[in-house]
């Protein structure tokens, strides 16, 4: 992934009535983290100015200057109101940053603070919150370690999201965000599996578990095999020049719509220059195809046609755990996310998550599960367990994929015949 961020730190020390010295090492950890996560959000978004800060409106992003401020509300909203704060922290908060009551389209027409005043919330909000972590003790340590988990993760995302409106918008790559890994990412071959079960859940560890990662269950699988790598440029510019674009065989129903409306004929951010020269925009260049980096930026539909290119398919959520668990191949974390072939389902025996209902329950159907993390993903979010979850059609996301065949859901290494 792109900046190296701090390691995240043990949650269940707290769940052993920890004395006075181990609860001193936790608050001070819970403020590391919530400090680098401000630090991160001001890093994506520091060097922009004026109109950069305010786009035009889009489908698949906010006005930076709304999105700001909406980070600082959730921390106001779900930690600080949540532990019993009687009043926001900036007056009409609330009417400004609500993500459902504000509606997508109305967030351009708001009377929204200036950029200094927005971060200038940020940063009040920020300030209290540590207060409160800092202050950590018996009563309600559980709770706060919760929402500050939740409240970080919801930062993390939205950092990422700042790094794609940026590449969307054309702006240069944030400050602080590091070049994609030059590692070998793409290898050949591919990793099988027999058949067994896999066990679906949130990791062990993780600073928070979303309502959707629960509750934990096994999934009986048959054997299948999967690439040892991510889907290369190379082998998506095959894809492109044997007119993959143009032939309706490769693509679903929905996707075949998709790709006619958007008059696609490569992946979005594709030049071709001349009879055998390609470029690809990152941020604000154009640069040379790297025909040996994973092919990103693609959507569901366009993954879906690849492999049936290439004669495979998508694997599921199952298989794509499997996988990964096993240690064996390349690039399952942190490079690009990669698209599943499961649609975003809640798990058997889900239950809506508190305090925010709102998190994963309306997106339920149409969206399509990924997993593994992006070089812009932040570190709280890069793990076995996390669901990412996005409609079919974005191309915004900076996703790829690896192909997958047999006719198993998917299977696990640490199996059980």
């Amino acid at each position: 992934m792109g900046q190296v961020d701090p390691p995240l730190r043990d949650r269940g020390r707290l769940t052993a009535q920890p004395g006075v010295a181990t609860i001193a090492v936790v608050a001070r950890d819970l403020v590391e983290e919530l400090m680098h996560a401000k630090q991160r959000i001001r890093g994506a978004l520091a060097d922009l100015q004026g109109d950069a800060l305010d786009p035009p409106p889009g489908p698949t992003h906010n006005p930076l200057r709304w999105e700001l401020g909406h980070v600082a509300f959730f921390w106001d909203h779900f930690f600080l109101r949540e532990l019993g704060r009687a009043d926001y922290l900036l007056d009409d908060a609330e009417t400004l940053y609500d993500s459902f009551d504000v509606a997508h389209d109305e967030r351009w027409g708001l009377r929204l603070p200036s950029r200094d005043e927005t971060f200038a919330y940020l940063d009040r909000v920020v300030d209290a919150v540590a207060e409160r972590l800092a202050s950590i003790g018996d009563g309600e340590d559980a709770r706060a370690v919760a929402l500050h988990g939740l409240a970080l993760c919801h930062a993390d995302m939205h950092r990422e999201a700042l790094v794609m409106t940026r590449q969307t918008l054309g702006h240069a790559a944030p400050p602080d965000l590091a070049s994609p890994s030059g590692a070998d990412l793409t290898a050949t071959g591919e990793l099988t599996f027999p058949s067994g079960h896999v066990v679906l859940g949130p990791d062990a560890d993780a600073i928070y578990a979303f309502d959707n990662e629960r509750p934990p269950h096994e999934r009986e699988v048959g054997p299948f095999a999967i690439d040892a790598g991510l889907v290369s440029n190379r082998q998506m510019l095959a894809f492109v020049e044997a007119g993959g674009y143009a032939r309706r065989e490769w693509w679903t129903r929905q996707g075949w719509v998709w790709r006619s409306r958007q008059a696609r004929r490569m992946p979005r951010y594709w030049h071709r220059l001349a009879e055998d020269g390609w470029l690809e925009q990152r941020f604000d260049r154009l640069v040379p195809l790297d025909l040996d980096a994973p092919a990103q930026h693609l959507s569901w539909y366009e993954a879906m046609a690849y492999c049936r290119f290439a004669g495979r398919r998508l694997p599921s959520e199952a298989e794509w755990v499997c996988a990964a668990r096993s240690g064996r191949g390349v690039g399952f974390f942190g490079q690009v996310w990669q698209w599943t072939a499961d649609p975003f389902y809640p798990f058997p025996g889900y239950v809506v998550g508190e305090p925010y209902r709102e998190y994963s329950a309306p997106w339920f159907g149409y969206r399509k599960v990924l997993k593994g993390g992006s070089h812009a993903t932040p570190a709280s979010l890069v793990r076995l367990g996390y669901r990412n979850f996005f409609t079919p059609e974005r191309d915004d996301v900076i996703a790829g994929l690896r192909t997958c065949a047999g006719t198993c859901a998917g299977t696990c290494a640490a199996f059980t015949p």
